[in-house]
């Protein structure tokens, strides 16, 4: 960083960091280089993921899930995000899963899936999740339509694909047979 001359490019080292360091277990430090770029000039869309990830991340280091939702909550309302609510409607949600509230996440996940929104990763990701907690309640058929959906909507490019898919599989055939003998 810094070696770097221009701020674009320091910028997107920052961003870059709090990733690696998001990704190692090292959050505080995220938040730290998420909050650079937050702060920063740079284009809109990574000044917005570096503000979504710096308050989700902020929400698990500091146990105040209430406040970063209510964060997440007023950035909906910011006209610029517009194209990003189901993102935002999703991090809501992983912020009630983390405080221990799974009702009102499952409130801001089908929101998010109720966004129309081009963006396929990110129904996916909220498909899968909703398809993992009705699995883990024993809700097989809810379970298996989410999966389903997942299996519709992954894209090629979508992280670890090819694991992804295979899960999908393996649930359905899994999903079947639990049909089957109940």
């Amino acid at each position: 960083i810094r070696y770097s001359r221009k701020k674009a490019d320091k910028n997107r080292w920052h961003f870059l960091l709090g990733q690696l360091m998001e990704q190692e277990g090292h959050r505080e430090y995220a938040i730290s280089h998420y909050g650079k770029v937050a702060r920063s000039n740079a284009d809109y869309e990574m000044v917005f993921h570096a503000k979504l990830n710096k308050t989700f991340l902020q929400s698990a280091v500091y146990k105040d899930s209430e406040r970063q939702a209510a964060a997440l909550r007023a950035m909906l309302r910011d006209d610029k995000n517009g194209e990003y609510k189901d993102q935002i409607l999703y991090y809501i949600a992983e912020t009630y899963v983390q405080s221990g509230h799974p009702e009102e996440a499952l409130d801001y996940y089908r929101r998010s899936l109720a966004i129309q929104s081009a963006n396929r990763h990110q129904t996916t990701q909220t498909h899968l999740r909703l398809g993992d907690y009705f699995f883990e309640a024993k809700d097989y058929s809810h379970a298996g339509l989410h999966y389903d959906s997942a299996g519709m909507f992954i894209p090629i490019d979508f992280p670890d694909v090819l694991n992804v898919q295979k899960k999908l599989g393996s649930m359905d055939r899994l999903i079947t047979a639990f049909r089957t003998v109940g």
